[in-house]
């Protein structure tokens, strides 16, 4: 598992200014972020799964401010390893994957903007949905 809490990010536009906390606002940081994973293998198979979580912000860049909730989204790889790279075929070495990332498909949480046109947090989550990949790696 790998964690992050983020406490304090404080900015100052100006010297004379107060600084101002920015942790756990719109297009920053958020406070607490994870990522926990598990991988299985059984002979040639395996498999990892992931799970991803972004906690909830407010949206200080509309009035009144809105609070934005979490995001937790699952990724998947399986994989098939044809068998060691010592051995005299033309496959062996290669692994054949296949990598779901957002498998559930899972939309970011709204977040209303203040003249852009978008409804999400654009540095923390992505609209791009399910993403499937295939993917072949040969070992010489």
């Amino acid at each position: 598992m790998n964690s992050t809490y983020l406490f304090e990010q404080s900015d100052q536009l100006l010297p004379t200014d107060s600084p101002f906390d920015l942790v756990g606002t719109v297009s920053n940081p958020p406070n607490l972020k994870l990522r926990g994973s598990i991988n299985w293998a059984y002979d040639s198979f395996s498999t990892n799964l992931a799970v991803n979580y972004i906690d909830g912000f407010r949206n200080e860049q509309v009035d009144p401010v809105e609070d934005v909730s979490s995001w937790t989204t699952v990724d998947m790889t399986v994989s098939y390893r044809t068998g060691d790279r010592s051995g005299s075929g033309w496959l062996d070495g290669t692994v054949f994957s296949v990598n779901a990332l957002n498998l559930f498909d899972r939309d970011p949480p709204f977040a209303a903007s203040a003249g852009f046109d978008r409804d999400y947090d654009t540095a923390n989550a992505s609209v791009l949905g399910r993403t499937i990949a295939f993917q072949i790696t040969k070992q010489w």
